[in-house]
């Protein structure tokens, strides 16, 4: 009859954040699936609103070449910050 034995195991686990998540799911939405998780997210957090911007045929002048942005958005300096965040994070 064998002895007692000791065994030792070493397994790795990878999970996301809820962020991350929340960033995948956004991302392979599609159209309708994107349009249902903004209008839950709505529903949800009361701060968000809605704000439809028209423009029509008339405003839009194809003869104009766009304007080079010179300066960022904020907004865009924030989802540029929290993209190195999230990289660094994963990263280490």
């Amino acid at each position: 009859m064998p002895g007692p034995s000791l065994n030792q195991n070493l397994s790795q686990i990878q999970t996301l954040a809820p962020q991350m998540r929340q960033s995948l799911e956004i991302l392979q939405a599609n159209t309708l699936e994107l349009q249902q998780l903004l209008q839950q997210s709505l529903e949800i957090n009361p701060v968000l609103e809605q704000e439809l911007a028209t423009v029509s045929l008339d405003e839009l002048d194809h003869d104009q070449p766009a304007e080079p942005e010179d300066t960022f958005d904020t907004a865009d300096d924030d989802l540029r910050e929290l993209a190195i965040m999230e990289s660094r994070a994963t990263s280490s």
